[in-house]
């Protein structure tokens, strides 16, 4: 690492994935990804079940991936490492409990992101992306396992949402952890709950013409399993999501049950049970925002929060 870079590694502890960023930064710019992992422990599992109360078995699971991705951070000599959380850990009653475990045994503090927080360093992470470089104005769309974000940004101003739209909650909350084919009866519901989360944004109902990004795990998963379709890998696949593919994919995986998916259409398994879910979310916003395609972005939370660090210490 040149001794103008800074080092930052990033743990973001999702509603079901637990992440990590290294990356290397230099006059508030991004220089270089030096690793990306991602742990599927989902301790948001109690979300959308009536309770705030986080399990003792998913604390312990969320310690447990956290010291596994602390181990490999520090294998590459970050300057600073942070952690962070967001919806699972907020919505939490007993959150200081996880909170307290994270930093008697680790020694870091986490830093529990409100939602508007979160979706602020969404909107600097997609700085880092070069594919949105020449971009003036757009919207974001980022769906992680709790909540999903919204961001209109341009070059005078940033507007931001945050709502109780994530794939895990949206699959306990109307699916009752149903992981057979997806009825009528609770697309309809999903789809309600949307508007209605969408009509209570007023900056949204006068919205402009600009393009779309779409970013978070779902999105994630469906631009590689399109890519391995097509013969390619993920550097290679286009980054553009068109409405009426993604469309014609949540129609192939909603009429199969949880191992259908994952045999005949090569969902991972620790996915297969919340991808319905949380693509009719998106695929609703798509339509209400009237766009046919979505720009996707791996550029998102955790290289906006490691942004902001580096940038600090400018």
């Amino acid at each position: 690492m040149p001794a103008e870079y800074t080092r930052i590694a990033v743990i973001d502890i999702g509603s079901n994935t637990i992440k990590l960023l290294v990356a290397d930064f230099s006059g508030g710019n991004l220089k270089q990804t030096v690793h990306c992992e991602s742990d599927e422990t989902r301790i948001g599992g109690y979300l959308g079940e009536g309770t705030h109360i986080m399990p003792a078995s998913t604390i312990e699971a969320g310690l447990n991936s956290v010291k596994k991705l602390l181990t490999l951070a520090d294998s590459h000599k970050p300057d600073q490492i942070a952690m962070i959380a967001t919806s699972a850990v907020r919505d939490a009653d007993n959150r200081q409990d996880f909170c307290n475990r994270i930093q008697q045994a680790t020694g870091h503090v986490i830093q529990l992101l409100s939602g508007k927080e979160e979706a602020e360093s969404i909107a600097l992470g997609t700085r880092c992306d070069p594919a949105l470089s020449d971009l003036s104005e757009f919207y974001m769309l980022d769906q992680g396992g709790g909540s999903l974000e919204i961001i209109h940004w341009s070059a005078t101003q940033t507007k931001l949402v945050s709502l109780p739209l994530g794939a895990v909650r949206l699959f306990k909350k109307f699916l009752n952890g149903n992981t057979g084919p997806m009825s009528h009866a609770a697309e309809a519901k999903i789809r309600e709950w949307v508007d209605l989360q969408w009509q209570n944004v007023s900056w949204l109902q006068s919205r402009s013409d600009a393009p779309w990004v779409g970013a978070g795990g779902a999105l994630t998963l469906i631009r590689l399993l399109f890519a391995k379709r097509q013969g390619h890998n993920f550097e290679e696949s286009s980054n553009q999501l068109d409405f009426n593919a993604l469309s014609s994919f949540y129609s192939e995986i909603t009429a199969l049950n949880l191992e259908q998916r994952i045999d005949l259409a090569r969902v991972p398994e620790a996915r297969a049970d919340i991808l319905p879910a949380g693509l009719l979310a998106i695929l609703q916003i798509m339509q209400l925002a009237q766009t046919t395609s979505l720009t996707h972005s791996v550029y998102n939370l955790r290289y906006g929060y490691a942004l902001k660090l580096a940038s600090q210490g400018n």
